[in-house]
C-alpha cells in the first residue's frame, strides 16, 4: 500500500519501507476518535526525516488538512515559534494568511478535520541524550557495582531503588535516584533512609500514570517521620510529600529546584534556611500550605507555582525580597484576601490570580507585569493606576461579576494586546479611549451590562471584537461599530445582542471573516454585506425574524441558519464564488421550516454551480494531493433525496457495480445524498454532529481500498456565548459534493492509453457520529443516493460562458452539464444521465 501511494522513491534505502510500515501502524490512520502523537528519535543520519517523509507522502490524501514543517528548531531560533505557528495553521487552512489570535473562527474550522502533521528536527532548547547513551550510561552505571546496587552513582529501577531504600544499603555513591512511584508497591522505610547517602544531588519521586494525586498513591510508609535530607540536594522532586515540613537539619543550600506538588505541606521549614540557589519552586496543589516563611531569602528565585494552595491567606513578606521572580501562580487560592501593597516585583512577568474568590482588592506589585490573570476574582475594581503598566499584552478579567469600573487611564496601556471582559456582569460602561491603543488587537465583553461603547475609542487595529449575550441600547448596532471602517477587524460576534438592523455602512468592514448575529430580531440583512469579499463564516441562529436572505459574499464557506423558522426565500445568486484551490462550503437551513420546494431547489442548484466551478480547479489540482472533503455541503428539512441522483437507495448504505473506464481523467467526485430523521433525537448529542461516508472501492482481482469522509453537520461552539444543543423534530436532507479522485487515482495503475481503472464495484456506508466521534444510533440515515461526477470538456463553451442565473433557470431534475456525465466512452446520455448510470 505504502509503494502504490507514496511518490517519494524510497526503494534504494534499506530498512525504510519496514520501518515506514511499522511507524503506520502505531499511527493508526484508521482511527478518528483520539489524538495520537509518536515521537521519532534518534542520532543524525539515520533516516528518521526519510522515514517521516514517506509515511507523510503516502498517507496525506486520507487527511482534510496536512503539513509537513522541516528544521523546526533553527526555524524557530531565525523567525520565532509565532511564525512557525502561522505557518502550519496556513499550511492546514490552506490560506495565505491567518490571525492566530481568532480562536473562535480556527476552532471551528480545525474541530471537525482529520488532520496529518510532522515536525522534524524539535528541540525546544533542552539537553537531550540518545537513547543508546541513556542506555550505555545505565549499563555503566550498573556495572559500576553489580552486586551492590547502594554503590552505584545512579537509581533507575525501580526494584533496585526498594531495596536500597529498604535495607539502607545506599552509600556516598548515591547521586541521583529516578523513581516512578506506578512501578512500586507500598515500601516502609526508616526516618533516616537517606543518612548514607551524604552525595545525592538528584531524588526525584513521581507517578508518570497520573499528574494528580490521592492518598491511595502514597507509597512510602514511615515509621516515626523523615528525619534526613542530604545537603547537597540539587534537585528534590517529590510529589505527594507526605509530611508538614522538610527535615528541620536539611541545609537546602545548594537546592536550586523544588518540586512538592499535592504535597501535606504546611510551611516549608520552621526556622529560617539559606535558599539563595533556589530558580524554580512548585508547591501547587498542596493544600495545607499556610504560608512561605521558609522562603524569605530566595532572592534569586524565578518561577513560583502555589497554584490550588488553598488554604494560603496571605503571602507574608517573603515575597519582598524574590526580585528575580519572573512566573507568580496563585490560581485557585480560594483564601488568599490581598497582595501585599508596597511590593514591587521588578521581574515579574506573569502574575495569575485566577479564581481568588476571596480577593477583593488588586494593588499593583510590578510594573513590568506582560500577562495579568484576574479570572473569576471577587476584585471590585482595577488598580487606579494600571495604565503604568506599559508593558502588559494580556488583561484577563473574565467573569469577574464584581467588577463594576475600569480605570480612566486604561488607554495608557499602549502595549495591550488582548482585553478580556466576558462574564463581567456588573461592569456597566468602558473609560474612554483617548488615544489609540494602536496594539490592542482582541477585546471580548460577552455576557456585560454595557450598553454603548464610548463616543471616544480609538481601537482603528481592533481584529477581534465579541459582545454576545448584553442588550443594547440602540437597536440598529451602530453603537457598537464605532470603529466602522476598520480595516483589521476580523471576527466580530454579536450573538443575542437585542439587534433588529445593522447599519447600512457595515460593509466597511471590508477585512471581516467571522460573523456571528445569533439569536437577534433581524428581519434581513443590509444588501451591502455583498461587498464583504473576505467573509467566510456568517452565524445566523435562530434569528427567528429572518425572513429573507439577500446576495451573500462571493467567498463565503460556512452559513448557519437554524432555527431561521420565518425564512421564506434566498437569493439565487447566493454565494457565487470567485473560484478557489480549496474552499469548503457548507450551508445549514436546519428546522427552517417556512422554505418551500421551489426556494430548496434553488439552494442546491446553487450548491450544484459552486461545486462546479470548484471541481474544476480542483480536477487542475488533484496530482498534487489536494483533497476537498467536502466541496459543497447543504442542510434542510425535507424526506425526499432529489430525482436527479442516479443511484438511490432505502437504509443507510448503496452497493453498486461500475461501469467500465468510469475513472477516467474527467472523474472528480461523487455526489452525495442522505435523509436522516431525527424523531427518537432528543438532542443530548447535538452539540456536534457530522454526517460521514465510508466508501469501498473493489477491483475484480479482490484489491480493494476504503476511505472516509464527512458531509457535513455543525459544530456549536461556532462563535456563540451559549451553546445550546441543536434539536431537530423532523427529517432533513444532507447533500454534499466530494472529490475522491486523489486516492482513487494515486490507487489505479497508469498504462499507455491513460488511467486504466482497476475498482469495479463501489460501497457506499453513511453513519453520523457526535462530539465523542461514536456513531449515533438515536438518529439514523434512512434513504441515500448518490451519483459519479465528471467535469466537462474543455472545449465546451457552455461551461466556460455559465452564468449563475442561466444555471437556476434550468429544471432542478436535470443534471447540470458535466455532473452525471462522463467520458464518451461511458455510454449514451439518456435524459441527463448515462446507460450504465440509469436508476437502479
Amino acid at each position: 500500500m505504502l509503494n502504490d501511494l507514496s511518490p517519494c522513491e524510497i526503494r534504494g534505502f534499506p530498512g525504510i519501507e519496514s520501518r515506514s510500515k511499522e511507524l503506520e501502524e502505531l499511527l493508526v490512520f484508521d482511527n478518528a476518535n483520539c489524538v495520537r502523537t509518536i515521537g521519532v528519535l534518534g542520532m543524525t543520519g539515520i533516516g528518521k526525516t526519510t522515514v517521516a517523509d514517506s509515511v507523510y507522502k503516502g498517507n496525506y490524501p486520507q487527511f482534510d488538512g496536512y503539513c509537513f514543517l522541516e528544521d523546526i528548531e533553527n526555524e524557530s531560533k531565525r523567525h520565532g515559534l509565532h511564525h512557525l505557528h502561522q505557518q502550519l495553521l496556513c499550511k492546514l487552512l490552506d490560506e495565505e494568511k491567518v490571525d492566530v489570535r481568532a480562536h473562535g473562527r480556527l476552532e471551528e474550522f480545525l474541530r471537525n478535520k482529520k488532520l496529518f502533521i510532522c515536525l522534524v528536527n524539535i528541540s525546544y532548547n533542552r539537553l537531550e541524550m540518545h537513547d543508546l547513551m541513556h542506555t550505555m550510561g545505565k549499563e555503566i552505571g550498573y556495572e559500576s557495582s553489580i552486586k551492590r546496587a547502594g554503590k552505584r552513582s545512579r537509581l533507575w529501577n525501580h526494584k533496585d531503588i526498594r531495596y536500597v531504600l529498604e535495607q539502607k544499603t545506599g552509600t556516598e555513591c548515591v547521586r541521583g535516584i529516578f523513581l516512578n512511584m506506578s512501578n512500586v508497591e507500598r515500601i516502609k522505610l526508616s526516618p533516616d533512609v537517606f543518612m548514607r547517602m551524604s552525595n545525592l544531588k538528584f531524588l526525584k519521586f513521581h507517578n508518570s500514570h497520573c499528574s494528580q494525586w490521592c492518598d491511595s498513591d502514597r507509597k512510602f510508609q514511615f515509621c516515626q517521620g523523615l528525619d534526613y535530607f542530604p545537603d547537597e540536594l540539587v534537585y528534590l522532586h517529590w510529589q505527594g510529600y507526605p509530611y508538614e515540613y522538610l527535615p528541620s537539619e536539611f541545609n537546602p543550600e545548594e537546592l536550586v529546584h523544588l518540586n512538592l506538588r499535592y504535597s501535606h505541606i504546611r510551611q516549608l521549614w520552621e526556622d529560617e534556611k539559606n535558599t539563595g540557589n533556589l530558580r524554580w519552586v512548585d508547591l501547587s496543589q498542596s493544600k495545607g500550605l499556610l504560608n512561605l516563611s521558609g522562603l524569605s531569602t530566595a532572592k534569586n528565585l524565578e518561577r513560583l507555582d502555589l497554584e490550588g494552595c488553598t488554604s494560603l491567606a496571605v503571602l507574608g513578606p517573603s515575597i519582598k525580597q524574590m526580585s528575580e521572580l519572573i512566573y507568580l501562580n496563585l490560581r485557585e487560592c480560594t483564601s488568599l484576601k490581598s497582595l501585599l501593597e508596597g511590593i514591587n516585583l521588578k521581574s515579574l512577568k506573569t502574575l495569575i490570580l485566577s479564581g481568588c474568590s476571596k480577593l477583593h482588592e488588586f494593588h499593583i506589585i510590578s510594573e513590568s507585569i506582560e500577562s495579568l490573570y484576574l479570572e473569576g476574582s471577587a476584585i471590585e475594581q482595577v488598580a487606579e493606576h494600571i495604565g503604568s503598566l506599559r508593558n502588559l499584552i494580556l488583561l484577563n478579567l473574565k467573569n469577574c461579576r464584581r467588577l463594576r469600573y475600569l480605570p480612566n487611564d486604561l488607554y495608557k496601556l499602549k502595549s495591550l494586546q488582548e482585553l478580556i471582559l466576558s462574564g463581567c456582569s456588573a461592569l456597566e460602561r468602558l473609560p474612554p479611549i483617548k488615544e489609540k491603543m494602536e496594539c490592542l488587537e482582541i477585546l471580548l465583553m460577552d455576557g456585560t451590562s454595557i450598553k454603548m461603547t464610548p463616543e471616544t475609542i480609538c481601537l482603528s487595529n481592533l481584529k477581534v471584537f465579541s459582545f454576545c449575550g448584553s442588550s443594547i441600547e440602540d437597536s440598529t448596532a451602530s453603537v457598537l461599530l464605532p470603529f466602522s471602517g476598520n480595516s483589521c477587524l476580523l471576527d466580530l460576534y454579536l450573538t443575542n445582542c437585542n439587534i433588529n438592523k445593522l447599519p447600512d455602512n457595515f460593509s466597511s468592514l471590508h477585512s471581516l471573516r467571522c460573523l456571528c448575529l445569533s439569536r437577534n430580531n433581524i428581519e434581513t440583512l443590509p444588501e451591502s454585506i455583498e461587498k464583504l469579499y473576505s467573509l467566510m463564516l456568517l452565524d445566523l441562529k435562530h434569528c427567528r425574524k429572518l425572513s429573507f436572505l439577500p446576495v451573500l459574499p462571493s467567498n463565503l464557506q460556512y452559513l448557519d441558519a437554524h432555527g431561521c423558522v420565518s425564512l421564506e426565500k434566498v437569493a439565487k445568486a447566493v454565494t457565487l464564488p470567485l473560484v478557489a484551490e480549496r474552499m469548503h462550503t457548507t450551508f445549514i437551513f436546519t428546522d427552517c421550516f417556512k422554505l418551500n420546494r421551489a426556494e430548496q431547489e434553488a439552494i442546491v442548484a446553487q450548491a450544484q454551480l459552486k461545486s462546479q466551478l470548484l471541481a474544476r480547479t480542483s480536477l487542475q489540482h488533484n496530482h498534487k494531493g489536494v483533497v476537498l472533503d467536502p466541496l459543497v455541503a447543504v442542510c434542510f428539512p425535507g424526506s425526499d433525496v432529489p430525482s436527479w441522483f442516479c443511484h438511490q437507495r432505502m437504509g443507510s448504505s448503496i452497493e453498486t457495480d461500475l461501469p467500465p473506464h468510469w475513472c477516467n481523467r474527467k472523474f472528480i467526485g461523487a455526489s452525495l445524498c442522505v435523509i436522516v430523521t431525527f424523531k427518537d433525537h432528543e438532542g443530548q448529542h447535538a452539540n456536534r454532529l457530522s454526517v460521514r461516508c465510508k466508501c469501498t472501492f473493489k477491483s475484480q482481482n479482490g484489491q480493494s481500498i476504503s476511505f472516509s469522509f464527512c458531509l457535513g453537520g455543525w459544530n456549536e461552539s461556532c462563535g456563540s456565548s451559549c451553546h445550546e444543543p441543536r434539536k431537530l423534530g423532523c427529517d432533513h436532507v444532507f447533500i454534499s459534493y466530494n472529490n475522491c479522485n486523489v486516492p482513487l487515482f494515486q490507487w489505479s495503475e497508469e498504462s499507455d492509453d491513460g488511467y486504466r481503472c482497476r475498482p469495479t464495484s463501489a460501497t457506499f456506508e453513511f453513519y453520523l457520529t457526535d462530539d465523542t466521534e461514536r456513531k449515533l444510533e438515536c438518529c439514523k440515515v434512512i434513504r441515500c443516493g448518490m451519483s459519479l461526477l465528471y467535469a466537462p470538456d474543455e472545449n465546451d463553451r457552455g461551461f466556460q460562458g455559465i452564468r449563475a442565473t442561466d444555471f437556476l433557470e434550468r429544471t432542478p431534475s436535470v443534471p447540470v452539464l458535466g455532473w452525471s456525465q462522463s467520458h464518451s466512452q461511458v455510454g449514451e446520455r439518456r435524459n441527463g444521465i448515462t446507460k450504465d448510470e440509469i436508476p437502479l
